[in-house]
């Protein structure tokens, strides 16, 4: 799955665990690559000096998926990453009613069979962070 830089490095250092597509994401490993075309706009100002992920790669399993519609449940979903909020209207061309997919993701920086880049305890910590945010 290729990513670009900035969220892709924030995967594989545990920095985030959600990642938002306009389909949901197949089951099974997935290969995490960098991409081009990084839009310095969308991603955080914090973290837009993450322009390469040379080296950055790893292997992630979804293990928690969301189908939010509304602007506040997609708003809140993505404050938890290092994109911008507009990320899904600019780059996903979501819109109030269609469907933004998440995915809470284990990411194992050095492969299949690596560690985790979060202990079990911080990833679910961080799931259950978007599950109460999302109850309201």
């Amino acid at each position: 799955m290729a990513l670009w830089p900035a969220p892709l490095r924030a995967l594989v250092t545990g920095e985030q665990v959600l990642w938002a597509s306009t389909a949901p994401l197949p089951d099974g490993p997935l290969h995490l690559v960098a991409t081009g075309g990084q839009r310095a706009e969308l991603v955080k100002p914090a973290y837009r000096r993450w322009t390469d992920a040379a080296g950055a790669t790893g292997v992630g399993e979804v293990v928690e998926r969301w189908a939010l519609t509304d602007a506040e449940a997609v708003d809140a979903a993505l404050s938890r990453t290092v994109l911008d909020t507009a990320f899904a209207a600019e780059e996903l061309g979501w819109t109030p009613g269609t469907t933004v997919h998440i995915a809470a993701l284990r990411v194992r920086p050095d492969g299949p069979d690596g560690p985790t880049a979060l202990s079990e305890a911080m990833l679910e910590a961080r799931r259950k962070g978007l599950r109460d945010a999302l109850a309201g």
